[in-house]
């Protein structure tokens, strides 16, 4: 358990270090219309339209009116008040910053597309109910008839399954802050993969004597 949480950690830094060095300041925007193409494709225009207003509403009270944004911005780059105070050195460092600003901007579009992935889960919420419930239940019947007429109970299937609940999640996040566009299936994909597991793991549930 520990060992996938070190793993899941170096793979959120590693996506971050990407982000904030390599990454150009218009890929992820580039991106962000990419991924809209497809959810466009997908769910329509309606579904994109409030996925977009969901995204723009949770960037505008975290990022913007917030003051996050201004503040990173005013505390990495100097004011053009500030440069002008500096005599003499008022361009000094001027490519620097403008690197800095771009890796502020890069970041805050990456947050954007974050807020938009969010957006998306939230409208395959209530798929997930219905897949949901009736697998826990189709796990818990199959446990019952295991428990009833002494069928076998597999302890790897349950282990495995329930390693796989833990992973999916892990995954899923690193996959919402890969800077890259995703297509909006791979979320109803990786909810199915979790129902299918969870009936697996109670169904293989040991039995107590």
């Amino acid at each position: 358990m520990k060992s996938k949480w070190f793993v899941a950690v170096c793979l959120l830094c590693c996506e971050l270090t990407i982000l904030l060095i390599l990454i150009p300041g218009d890929w992820t925007k580039k991106q962000i219309i990419k991924e809209s193409q497809y959810i466009t494709r997908t769910l329509g225009e309606d579904t994109h339209a409030w996925i977009k207003n969901k995204a723009d509403y949770f960037y505008k009270k975290t990022i913007l009116d917030s003051g996050l944004y201004d503040e990173t911005l005013r505390v990495l780059i100097p004011s053009a008040e500030e440069r002008r105070k500096s005599r003499g050195m008022e361009n000094m460092g001027s490519d620097w910053f403008k690197w800095i600003g771009g890796r502020v901007d890069a970041l805050a579009q990456s947050i954007y597309q974050f807020y938009a992935r969010v957006a998306l889960v939230m409208v395959w919420l209530p798929y997930m109910a219905i897949l949901f419930v009736p697998a826990i239940f189709d796990g818990y019947m199959t446990w019952l008839v295991k428990r009833s007429n002494f069928d076998y109970a597999s302890p790897v299937l349950h282990r495995y399954a329930a390693r796989a609940i833990g992973l999916i999640p892990v995954l899923g996040l690193a996959l919402f802050l890969a800077p890259m566009a995703i297509d909006s299936l791979i979320v109803p994909m990786g909810m199915m993969l979790m129902c299918v597991m969870l009936g697996l793991a109670f169904g293989n549930v040991q039995k107590r004597i």
